[in-house]
């Protein structure tokens, strides 16, 4: 999937694809994920950005897993292991330009990455107004650090748990056609019935014409 999505020269656009992990709970999804993107990127120079749901923090910290798997990514490019901080830097300026706040307002070392003093207070993701241009932003953001030179995989754990806001936004970067970016999910089927949101999203996914490959 790795090689189809992202490292295959684009005609006509680019696939969408996704990939979802399930299983019990202890059964070793995370771990068998995890290898296999190690294997993958050690092959191809990709990066991993990983991200892990909070039963907890579903609806007390909406995007908490995604936040938080970005702001380590940022903190990889400021000490330096991650190469290029100054091409990723101009890459996200020119991308996102004067919505930065939007973003620096939840990734708090993004602000440093980009040279802006941080946001003065959080960001309010109320609202569909608010949230369409969150998601708009962050998908350019996402196309900037994004690169056919190295690629982006977003390694998201315990997706039963993710809240609205997250699924929303993880749709619509599995929307965008211009990153060189794949999503790959971990969730426990056992949890994910009918009716679930992560389900009714995933069916979304396939209607739009989004590849599910479900291990």
């Amino acid at each position: 999937v790795f090689d189809r999505t992202v490292k295959q020269p684009g005609c006509g656009g680019k696939r969408r694809e996704v990939v979802l992990v399930s299983g019990y709970s202890g059964s070793g999804k995370s771990s068998v994920v995890q290898q296999s993107i190690k294997t993958c990127l050690n092959e191809n120079g990709s990066y991993l950005i990983h991200g892990k749901f909070d039963e907890r923090m579903q609806q007390a910290q909406p995007l908490s897993a995604v936040v938080s798997a970005f702001d380590s990514y940022c903190a990889a490019l400021l000490e330096g292991k991650r190469s290029g901080l100054e091409e990723v830097r101009s890459s996200i300026r020119d991308a996102i330009g004067g919505d930065s706040e939007v973003l620096t307002g939840l990734i708090p070392k993004l602000s440093q990455v980009i040279g802006e003093s941080p946001a003065a207070k959080n960001v309010d993701v109320r609202g569909q107004e608010a949230q369409n241009r969150l998601n708009f932003i962050f998908c350019k953001f996402v196309r900037a650090i994004s690169s056919r030179s190295c690629p982006v995989v977003l390694f998201l754990d315990d997706l039963h748990w993710a809240d609205d806001d997250s699924l929303e936004l993880i749709y619509m970067l599995t929307e965008d056609e211009h990153s060189n970016f794949l999503l790959v999910g971990c969730f426990r089927d056992n949890e994910v019935g009918e009716g679930h949101p992560l389900k009714s999203q995933i069916q979304r996914m396939e209607e739009t014409g989004v590849i599910v490959t479900s291990i």
